[in-house]
């Protein structure tokens, strides 16, 4: 499929700190909707088969499963960034505790 090689070539091409593809995706928008995008895909399987052992025979599965992935997603994806917030908190602790022996 030629469009996937075309597309990544004029992307790269048009990327640059002051361009307009760079100001529209550095709007906080899309770093979230990319970051919750990844999270739904890390998260998909796990959910789709939550979904189907524990509530199997209910109306509107597909709703239920879109609104669970959902969920869960944005929650794991908050975790972790608390998560890697309290490392790096972590590690310029030590890094100070360290300066002062």
């Amino acid at each position: 499929n030629i469009q996937l090689v075309i597309i990544p070539i004029i992307i790269l091409f048009l990327y640059n700190e002051a361009s307009f593809v760079n100001k529209i995706f550095s709007f906080k928008i899309f770093a979230f909707g990319g970051e919750l995008s990844y999270a739904i895909y890390l998260n998909h399987a796990l959910v789709i088969k939550l979904v189907a052992r524990y509530l199997p025979n209910i109306s509107h599965q597909k709703i239920i499963y879109l609104i669970i992935l959902i969920i869960y997603s944005v929650i794991t994806m908050c975790l972790v960034k608390f998560m890697m917030r309290g490392i790096v908190s972590l590690k310029a602790f030590l890094k100070k505790e360290k300066s002062k022996v």
